[in-house]
């Protein structure tokens, strides 16, 4: 017999079956060989207990052998199958591997856009925002009455040239009061960003000519102005008209001038306008200006009393506006406005605080106009006839 040999690849187990298989063949032509070559049966065939433990050893040997390739075979396989799937596993991770770089790259980005914008957003929250509100206001009245003498005390009140009549309509913006609000609003810029905010109010106000020819400009400046408002501020607001009159007037006959221009156009269409919501009046002001000419003609007379004779004067003139305006938002006043001498000027700031009362009311806040304008108020004798 041979000793056991086994190749390098095989296993113990096909070592053992393989060299068992090549012994017993050994042993079987051995056995021929010494019965010279005669057709007696192998010794160990004859044996019936060890043909019968061979023949079980050979066909447990075999069916081994051919499990085992099978199952080496099943194998081989599915070690291709895994191979081509670790393969694409490889192929799917050197991916991920790539859309990691890219996400990392874009995060270290989205940091630095982070770190701006929180810098920008902590400017944004430093900043103050500035808003402007203007109180749109219409100087009316013939010529000669002080309706650019009053614009210019509260628009330039060192100027001392001459002064023109007004030959066109013209504009001024006249600053009022500035404050800052208590609430924060959200930024225009960001709106998660909430800031201080100025606000500025002022009053845009319009000289007209004195002729009757200009009315038609006021009624459009009424109209689009109050639109305007509206929409700025959100608010029912209106356009203050400040109808002027020469004092001197009063307890005569008045100039056929200023009754025409009372009952012009615009004075015959306003309670229209202000019925159907095309023109609201925030304020009436009633202007005697000139009040010095009549304190001259009426020597010794109390102002109260002078005052009063102006109103009975020029409330049939007014007529036109009766039920345009609320009651309450009628006043009246004197004023002397001489250019030349501002020590002898007297009322254009309580027509200026009247003017503006609407708008610092509502804007900052109820009673704001009374603690900025202080006593000096307006009369409103004229009220009772509205």
């Amino acid at each position: 017999m041979r000793g056991f040999r086994c190749r390098s690849h095989q296993s113990p187990i096909d070592c053992v079956v393989r060299n068992l298989i090549d012994n017993l063949l050994v042993l079987a032509v051995l056995d021929s060989a010494q019965s010279g070559g005669s057709d007696s049966t192998p010794w160990f065939f004859s044996n019936e207990v060890v043909g019968a433990t061979i023949g079980a050893l050979l066909a447990a040997a075999l069916t081994f052998v051919i499990t085992r390739r099978a199952t080496s075979n099943a194998v081989t396989q599915d070690n291709v199958l895994l191979s081509a799937r670790l393969k694409e596993v490889e192929a799917e991770l050197g991916l991920r591997d790539t859309e990691l770089t890219e996400a990392n790259t874009r995060i270290t980005e989205l940091a630095a856009v982070q770190d701006h914008y929180g810098h920008v957003r902590e400017l944004l929250g430093k900043s103050i925002v500035v808003q402007e509100f203007e109180q749109p206001v219409l100087l009316l009245g013939p010529r000669f009455v002080g309706k650019s003498s009053l614009l210019a005390q509260w628009h330039a009140p060192w100027d001392r040239g001459p002064l023109a009549a007004t030959r066109s309509h013209r504009r001024a913006s006249v600053p009022v009061y500035d404050f800052r609000r208590p609430d924060a609003v959200p930024h225009f810029a960001d709106p998660d960003v909430r800031t201080a905010v100025d606000v500025h109010l002022k009053l845009r106000v319009h000289d007209f000519p004195g002729e009757l020819s200009a009315q038609a400009s006021a009624i459009e400046t009424a109209r689009a102005e109050t639109a305007e408002l509206r929409e700025k501020t959100g608010r029912n607001l209106g356009v203050v008209l400040v109808c002027m009159f020469d004092a001197a007037e009063a307890g005569t006959e008045l100039r056929e001038e200023t009754v025409r221009y009372y009952n012009g156009d615009l004075f015959a269409s306003i309670r229209t306008l202000v019925s159907h919501r095309d023109v609201d009046i925030q304020r009436l002001v009633i202007v005697f200006n000139k009040f010095d000419v009549l304190l001259a003609k009426r020597p010794g007379e109390p102002v109260e009393a002078l005052l009063e004779l102006c109103v009975e004067s020029f409330s049939k003139t007014l007529q036109p506006l009766y039920g345009a305006c609320n009651p309450e938002r009628v006043c009246e006043t004197v004023t002397v406005l001489d250019r030349d001498n501002l020590l002898r000027s007297q009322g254009a700031t309580v027509v200026f605080g009247e003017v503006a009362r609407g708008i610092v009311d509502a804007m900052s806040g109820s009673g704001a106009a009374d603690r900025l304008m202080g006593e000096q108020r307006a009369t409103t004798y004229m009220s009772r006839n509205f």
